[in-house]
Order: C-alpha cells, then sequence, then structure tokens
C-alpha cells in the first residue's frame, strides 16, 4: 500500500487507505485498525476485515493473515494457519508471502528444497 517512511507519501497513503477504508475496502479498513490509524487500533477486528478479504481470494490479505496467525495479533498464534495464509498468498506471487513461506519451510527443516525455492521466488521480486 506504498507506505515508505518518507513523511508525506506515508500521510497520503494512509489517507487514501482510510477513505477506502470508509468506502468498504475490508484490507484498507484492516490496515487501518492494526496501525491505529485514524481509529483505535484493533487487532481482533482487524484479522476479521482481513479475513474477509482473504477469503475472496485478496493475496495482500492473506499475507496479512499469516502475519495475524504467526505472531498472535487478533487471532490465536498457529504457526500452520499462518502457513497457510503464506502458501495462498506466496503462489499469487506476493512477494513478502513467499518469503515469509519459505522462514516456515526453512523452520520446520522437513523440506529445504521448498525453502529453497520460495526464497528464490522472493528474491527473483527483489524481496
Amino acid at each position: 500500500y506504498g507506505l515508505s517512511g518518507s513523511g508525506l507519501n506515508d500521510r497520503l497513503a494512509r489517507s487514501h487507505l482510510y477513505l477506502a477504508s470508509r468506502a468498504g475496502d475490508m484490507c484498507a479498513r484492516g490496515i487501518c485498525l492494526s496501525e491505529g490509524w485514524e481509529m483505535e487500533k484493533d487487532y481482533a477486528k482487524a484479522a476479521k476485515c482481513f479475513e474477509v478479504k482473504a477469503k475472496q481470494g485478496g493475496s495482500f490479505a492473506q499475507y496479512r493473515m499469516g502475519l495475524c496467525y504467526e505472531h498472535g495479533f487478533g487471532v490465536p498464534a498457529c504457526p500452520k494457519m499462518a502457513k497457510m495464509w503464506y502458501q495462498c498468498s506466496a503462489k499469487q506471487g506476493n512477494p513478502m508471502a513467499q518469503y515469509n513461506l519459505a522462514v516456515c519451510y526453512d523452520r520446520e527443516g522437513d523440506h529445504p528444497e521448498l525453502a529453497v525455492e520460495w526464497y528464490r521466488r522472493a528474491a527473483l521480486q527483489g524481496n
């Protein structure tokens, strides 16, 4: 969603996310809720928003669901669910999910070839 840490651009991106959230974009609403932008921070509500969009096939929302389950943001921490959501997103080409999926495989140690493959795919996209 274009946040770069460069001040003005970040404020503009936050403003657009908030407007998209108000217009019904569940992923944008989840980001605003998880970051506390223009509304009170609420990880549980954010996870529910991401889940709606993720179940519709939204790659970025699937990635965010992976983060929620990996770190226990608004849902119970569950490595298996995190991996499942990262896999859904990674298969659609999300480089952040590809990297995190590779880390999942790396931690498990059972399929090093899959870890290497997902690291490679993420790297080819600059991640």
